[in-house]
Order: structure tokens, then sequence, then C-alpha cells
């Protein structure tokens, strides 16, 4: 053995850095294959299209991303605080921007957007911690009037979006998805503590939702899907209603293949009617796996696995069940 020894301890040695190399170099290859993987010129058109004056998201395909940690430094009012006033509450998952809200409110925002989490989980599947968003935490601008609000989105340069009660901009690349921001407005959302945490919810779900699915496959989503899920999501156990008149307008005008409804409420509340009768039929672990195999696989394939349903199919099954809303 003595003899021997020196050979099977180098051999020994040269075999461990050799197996190093392999997994460093699996590893480079795994991270230019990301890289250099081309996401489709229909997502991105997409993408860059999601945004239209019935939803509440703006979003854009960003063709040369930063690799660098992102994190909040840079995010706007974080420089200007001492000159501008706007003050920041910050914990280890959120970050709240406001003017001349108290800061009772600001912290009643923490605390709701502490309280959606679980919610996010049981639905979207899982909830997107800093450290998987390369340590960026999600940013809430939260405006106590209209006036506040449209400085936030001017600072933003978002222009035509004021009149909404939360939005959600973000942008996606071949890095992964990017939170610029969520706003909050005062003039909507202060109306009652419950609607306060849904839109705050509802905004968080576009945040999950989309930092979820696979953009290197053709992702194209309708309006009914994302803003339904939304809504499903925060509001649980809220059943929505309907006119006979809304039903019949939904029946004759609602195309699920549509990248969106002809009506505001028929993509939000008439969406959310599409994942409440999914879960009625097929219970809530129905929903789960409906929304989880759409992220990769898109909503046909989806409803084929889980279901063994055609898009078509679940239309006719939900337009048949709108007497039950």
């Amino acid at each position: 053995m003595k003899r021997y020894g020196p050979i099977i301890g180098v051999f020994l040695a040269f075999a461990v850095a050799a197996f190093a190399l392999v997994k460093v170099y699996e590893r480079g290859k795994d991270s230019d294959r990301l890289l250099d993987t081309k996401i489709p010129q229909e997502t991105i058109d997409w993408i860059n299209n999601l945004g239209n004056n019935l939803n509440d998201i703006i979003s854009w395909f960003d063709p040369n991303p930063d690799e660098t940690p992102w994190g909040n430094e840079n995010d706007q009012g974080r420089d200007s605080t001492s000159s501008e006033g706007i003050h920041i509450l910050e914990d280890e998952l959120f970050v709240i921007y406001y003017l001349s809200v108290n800061k009772e409110r600001a912290e009643e925002c923490l605390r709701y957007a502490h309280e959606s989490i679980p919610r996010l989980v049981e639905i979207c599947g899982k909830y997107y911690y800093p450290d998987e968003m390369h340590g960026r935490k999600v940013p809430i601008y939260l405006a106590r009037n209209q006036q506040e609000y449209d400085y936030f989105l001017k600072k933003f340069q978002i222009k035509d979006r004021g009149r909404t009660a939360g939005l959600c901009f973000f942008q996606i690349s071949t890095v992964g998805f990017y939170l610029n921001a969520i706003f909050l407005n005062g003039r909507y959302v202060f109306d009652s503590h419950e609607y306060f945490k849904e839109v705050l919810c509802h905004e968080m779900t576009h945040y999950c939702f989309f930092a979820s699915v696979n953009y290197f496959q053709y992702a194209k989503i309708p309006m009914w899907c994302y803003e339904g899920i939304a809504d499903y999501t925060a509001m649980p156990g809220k059943r929505p209603k309907f006119t006979r008149l809304q039903i019949n307008e939904m029946r004759k005008q609602c195309d699920l293949t549509d990248d969106y409804f002809p009506y505001t409420y028929q993509n939000y509340t008439g969406g959310q009617s599409i994942f409440k009768f999914i879960e009625d039929r097929y219970q809530l672990e129905g929903v789960q796996h409906f929304v989880k195999d759409l992220y990769q696989e898109g909503i046909p394939a989806s409803l084929k696995k889980n279901f063994s349903l055609s898009v078509k199919q679940l239309e006719k099954q939900w337009k048949d069940a709108l007497d039950t809303f």
C-alpha cells in the first residue's frame, strides 16, 4: 500500500479537480445558453403591446438588460428624497414611497402587502422574494390623491393612465422579469380598507403571474386571464355578479381566444368569473394546476392536460354557467 499510496492520491486529486472543472463548465454553459436563447419576436410584440387603456399594466421588452444586481438604489424617489419630500418606509421585502400620505397609511400598505403573500402563493404558485429578483424589493408608490398619483407616473414618463386605482409597470428581458413599480391611487383605494387591500393584492398578482411566465416560448395570454386571475386572487371567496344585460353581452361578445374582450368589466369581473367557474367545476386544485401549466405551455395545452377541454369547450361551459352569477 505504501508503494501505491502517492499514485492513488495524485489520481484522486486529479479526479476532484476535473469534476470541479466540469461543473464550472456546465454552469457556464447554462448561463450562456440563457443569454443566447432568443425570445420569439411574436412574444416580444405581445409584451410591448400588453398595456392598453382597458387594463392596469404597462410592460415593455428590454433588448439590452443589465445583469448586475438590481436592488432599489436607483428607484425614482430614492435619490431625490430630501429635495422633493418623498418619504420611504422599507423592510426586508418592500419599499413604500409616499409624499403627503400619513405614515399610518404607509404602514397599512406595508401590512397589506405582507398579508397578500400567502394568497399569491396559493393561486400563482409562488411569491418572488428579493433574492430571486437580483436583490430587488417590490417598490410601491402610494399617492394620497390624483395629483400625487399623476406626479409619480410622470416621474416614470407614463402618460394617459392616471384614472386608475392601481398600476403595475414592469419590463421583461432574457435576464428575467424586472418590476419597475406598483402605483396606488389614494383617490380610489382609500375608499375602504378592504378595497385598499384588494387593489394592492391585484397589482401584486400581476407581479407574481408575469414573473412566472416562460417567455422563451410563444407566449400570448389574453387579458381575461391575467386580469381575471388578479381579481380572483385579490377577492378570495367573492362571487362576481352580473346583470342580465351583462350576461347577454358576454355570451355574444366574449371569445376566449381574443386578445381582450370589448368592455373593461368583461376582462376583469368577467375574467374573474371564468376562474370562479373553474373552481366550481374542478375545485381550487384545478385552478392551481391550470395556472401552473399555462405558465410553461400556454392556455390551450393546460386546459387539455388538466381538464381534457379545448378553449372553445371551456368558453361554452362558462357561458352556460353565467346564470349562476
